[in-house]
C-alpha cells in the first residue's frame, strides 16, 4: 500500500523535529559513556553520566529518555538536558533502550527500570542521591518517563487474556526500587486507542510497539497506556504539550493531567501542565527560557530536600492574602500578598480551572519576610475562575479568585 501524504508528515516528524529540543545547545561529552546497565540476548545496554563540576553533599539525578517514535534515537540527545541541569547542580544520565524493530512493549519500560535500578544501587559510586531520582522525557521518551511514574511497585498488569510483566527480568538489582521521585513529560502519548488517522495504521509508530494494529490490540494498548496506572502514590508531574501537535494529539496530556489531578486532589502532591500555544512536535518553543525556567523550578522543588539549599524549619509558609480591586469588575489588576516565616525556596503560580499553567510568578529562594507581587493577566487570559497556589515544597496555599475582565 502507499503511503499517504499524512503518514509521511508523520513519519518526518517522528525522525527529525523529536529531536530538535535543545537542537541550539552545545553538546557536552559525558563523564562517564558507555556504562553497560544490562545485557538481553547478547545486547548490551548502555547509558552515559553526566556529573557537575562542583556539589555538595549528594547529588539529585535526572535521567534523560530519548524520544524518536520508539524506533529512532539514542542517549546521545541527554546532553540537552545535562546543559541546563550540570550547573545547578543536578547529575544526568541518558539511557538507550530497545527499540520496536527489537522487542515490542514492555521491552523498552523494562530497559528503562533496569537502568534505574543500576544507577539507584550504584549511587555511591557517582555521588548520587538514590531517593531524589527524576525523569524527564520527550515524545516517545515522555511516555516511558510517564509509565515510569505510573507503573512505580507495579510487577504485572492484566488486560484481557494478555497479561505483562511491568517490572520486566531485564539486568540486575531487583531488591533496589525502580521508583522515581518526579517525572518531566514532554509531548508524550498515552491512550493509543483515542488516536486516529496515520496512528491506526498498522505500519504505525505505535502499531509497531504494541506488535500489531492498534484497533486489533485493544489490550495491549490499554497496557501500554500511562492514565491507566495512575494512583495517588505516584510522583509529580510537570507535562508539556503544544497545542497544535500534528504528531501526537493534544489531548493526550490532557487525559494525563486530569487522571493525575483527580488521584492527587487528597494530598496536594503537585500537577503542573503546561501548554505550549500554537506549538507542534518539539522544536524551539520547548527552548523557551519561560519554559525550560519552569522545568528547573519543577525539579528544585521536587528533586531539592530544603536541607540541600538551606537549615529550614518544618513550615515555611505563614500567611497568603489576595487583594482584586472591586468593586471595579472590570479590572483584573490582582495583589498577591504571602509572608514566610523561614528562608525557603518559594513558587507562586496561577492556574484556571482545568489545571492549566496561566502564569508562574514567583520562583525563586527568599528570606523570611513580608512580599507583595501584582498580576496583571495579558490579553490571553479570560475572565472566570483561577486558582493562586503558592508553595514551598512541602506546604501548598491555594486560593480561589473570580477574574472579570
Amino acid at each position: 500500500m502507499k503511503p499517504t501524504p499524512g503518514f509521511l508528515f508523520y513519519t518526518i516528524c517522528l525522525c527529525i523535529v523529536s529531536f530538535s529540543f535543545g537542537s541550539t545547545i552545545k553538546a557536552q561529552k559525558p563523564d562517564f559513556a558507555n556504562v553497560e546497565y544490562a545485557k538481553v540476548n547478547g545486547k548490551s545496554l548502555k547509558l552515559d553520566i553526566y556529573l557537575p563540576k562542583s556539589s555538595k553533599g549528594k547529588i539529585p539525578l535526572v535521567v534523560w529518555i530519548h524520544g524518536g517514535g520508539w524506533k529512532y534515537g539514542n542517549k546521545s540527545s541527554a546532553f540537552t538536558a545535562a546543559a541546563l541541569l550540570l550547573s545547578k547542580g543536578y547529575a544526568v544520565a541518558g539511557i538507550n533502550y530497545r527499540l520496536s524493530q527489537d522487542s515490542v512493549f514492555p521491552a523498552q519500560l523494562n530497559d528503562c527500570k533496569a537502568a534505574i535500578r543500576f544507577l539507584r544501587a550504584n549511587a555511591h559510586r557517582y555521588n548520587f542521591d538514590p531517593e531524589k531520582i527524576g525523569v524527564w522525557g520527550s515524545s516517545a521518551g515522555g511516555h516511558l518517563a510517564s509509565l515510569l511514574g505510573t507503573t512505580g511497585g507495579i510487577m504485572t498488569s492484566v488486560s484481557g487474556n494478555i497479561m505483562m510483566n511491568m517490572e520486566g527480568n531485564v539486568g540486575s538489582f531487583f531488591e533496589v526500587s525502580s521508583r522515581v521521585q518526579a517525572v518531566c513529560d514532554f509531548y508524550g502519548p498515552t491512550d493509543f486507542l483515542r488516536m486516529d488517522g496515520y496512528h491506526l495504521s498498522p505500519r504505525s509508530n505505535e502499531s509497531l510497539l504494541v506488535g500489531g494494529a492498534l484497533k486489533k490490540n485493544p489490550d495491549r494498548c490499554m497496557l501500554a497506556n500511562p492514565v491507566r496506572y495512575v494512583s495517588p502514590d505516584d510522583p509529580p508531574f510537570f507535562i508539556a504539550h503544544g497545542t497544535k501537535d500534528p504528531v501526537v494529539p493534544f489531548n493526550q496530556s490532557e487525559l494525563l493531567n486530569k487522571a493525575l489531578r483527580q488521584a492527587f486532589s487528597g494530598n496536594r502532591k503537585e500537577v503542573v501542565f503546561y501548554p505550549v500555544k500554537d506549538a507542534i512536535h518539539g522544536g524551539n518553543a520547548f527552548n523557551s527560557d519561560a519554559l525550560l525556567k519552569r522545568v528547573l523550578a519543577f525539579f528544585e522543588r521536587n528533586l531539592k530536600s530544603p536541607s540541600f539549599e538551606t537549615e529550614q524549619t518544618e513550615k515555611v509558609l505563614d500567611r497568603f492574602y489576595l487583594h482584586q480591586n472591586y468593586p471595579n469588575p472590570f479590572n483584573p489588576f490582582t495583589v498577591i500578598n504571602y509572608s514566610l516565616s523561614s528562608p525557603g525556596f518559594v513558587n507562586l503560580q496561577v492556574f484556571d480551572c482545568r489545571g492549566r499553567e496561566v502564569a508562574s510568578l514567583v520562583n525563586r529562594f527568599e528570606m523570611p519576610g513580608s512580599y507583595s507581587i501584582s498580576f496583571n493577566p495579558s490579553k490571553s487570559v479570560k475572565s472566570g475562575i483561577y486558582y493562586y497556589r503558592l508553595s514551598d515544597g512541602k506546604n501548598i496555599m491555594t486560593r480561589k479568585m473570580l477574574l472579570l475582565k
